[in-house]
């Protein structure tokens, strides 16, 4: 078993320089746990959340490498717990998988699983990243029956599902529900909003509530803005991607988002973007090495 706690180590490291993961790493584990017919419940969870990681894959290769993963870890009779089926969850809305959320929650009670908080959490992301505010209401209702925590996330979700229902009025409107509930809005809440405008092509909009979220001394961090970047509809604001660059101070330290958020952009078929940020990052470190 020495063999699998070395090739779990080493993806370990190779995640912790890279920021995401390789496939062919992950392959390597699977078949050896495949071989000696015995995996731990960590050992599931890490394989599980290392395919959220899989930035060079495609969405359907990263569910489908995840329920090869799920299948498996059924096979050989490994515990699986709530962790289990968030990370299994968080994979499927994250790349846009078609699923019945009902049909989840009766896998998780079946196996006598209780949703959490993350649970209901990643469903919420589930109605609201396709706008479909009715289903989010119903996991809202949810929470607040379960007396789960209603907090910033929440409500940074709910702002990506009005803006993608088209109700961009009501994302702005959460900003004063937040504060109502004494929860001030956060970079990631204007982020959302910034974010939604961006998928619009609606950059005039996007200027705008990054100059209020300035005004309200709310300071965007380097994540923020590439989330900015990669959630542009087009490729035909080359401009603005520039002044967002000119924003983003040391990114040459943030090399490992950078190159993450250049694959999304190829993916996107955005590739001039995606070059964009490899001559920032370029310029910035012979910058950063004359003052060495």
């Amino acid at each position: 078993m020495e063999s699998i706690e070395n090739a779990f180590t080493e993806l370990d490291n190779y995640i912790q320089r890279k920021g995401r993961c390789n496939k062919f790493a992950v392959e390597e584990i699977l078949s050896t746990i495949k071989h000696f017919h015995f995996a731990t419940g960590n050992h599931g969870l890490y394989l599980l959340r290392s395919c959220g990681l899989m930035y060079t894959e495609k969405p359907d290769e990263r569910v489908k490498f995840a329920n090869t993963i799920w299948k498996k870890l059924n096979e050989i009779g490994v515990p699986l717990d709530v962790r289990h089926f968030n990370s299994l969850l968080k994979i499927f809305v994250d790349c846009n998988h078609k699923f019945l959320p009902s049909e989840f929650l009766v896998l998780m009670e079946n196996s006598k699983i209780e949703p959490n908080n993350v649970t209901y959490l990643h469903l919420l992301q589930k109605y609201c990243n396709y706008g479909n505010l009715n289903g989010a209401s119903e996991v809202l209702q949810c929470l607040k029956e379960k007396e789960l925590p209603i907090n910033e996330l929440v409500f940074n979700t709910l702002i990506t599902g009005h803006m993608r229902a088209n109700d961009t009025s009501g994302a702005k409107d959460i900003l004063e529900v937040m504060r109502k509930a004494n929860l001030s809005p956060t970079p990631a809440t204007y982020t959302a909003i910034a974010c939604g405008y961006a998928e619009k092509g609606e950059i005039e909009d996007v200027k705008s509530i990054l100059n209020e979220a300035k005004s309200n001394n709310i300071v965007l961090s380097n994540t923020n803005y590439l989330s900015i970047i990669t959630s542009l509809s087009s490729d035909e604001n080359p401009d603005f991607v520039d002044e967002l660059l000119k924003m983003m101070p040391n990114l040459y330290e943030w090399k490992q988002e950078v190159t993450n958020a250049m694959i999304i952009l190829i993916n996107k078929n955005m590739d001039n973007y995606a070059f964009k940020l490899l001559l920032a990052i370029a310029t910035q470190k012979a910058i950063f090495q004359i003052y060495l």
